[in-house]
């Protein structure tokens, strides 16, 4: 089953440990995960690293996560900070 999960609202490091629980609740349970970002500006470094580990996570389970409608501005700043190949971003 494909569970879809937007990280709009949560890229800030004030919702990191919020990010971190909602994630954990789907890698317990899915191995297909659409990540979105859809209107999500920025991403913080504490954010990053948790959703960097989610996709290693799922990857190293047998899943997949894939990315859909991502605004530029999150492309823009996730680009410039080096996370793109991390995040599993193409």
């Amino acid at each position: 089953e494909m569970v879809e999960f937007d990280l709009t609202g949560y890229t800030a490091i004030a919702k990191s440990e919020k990010l971190f629980s909602e994630l954990k609740k789907i890698t317990s349970e899915n191995l297909k995960v659409t990540l979105k970002a859809t209107k999500a500006k920025k991403l913080c470094t504490g954010s990053a690293q948790i959703i960097v580990a989610f996709v290693a996570d799922i990857e190293d389970k047998g899943g997949k996560v894939s990315w859909e409608e991502i605004s530029d501005d999150f492309l823009n700043s996730i680009d410039k900070a080096g996370w793109k190949e991390k995040l599993g971003i193409n």
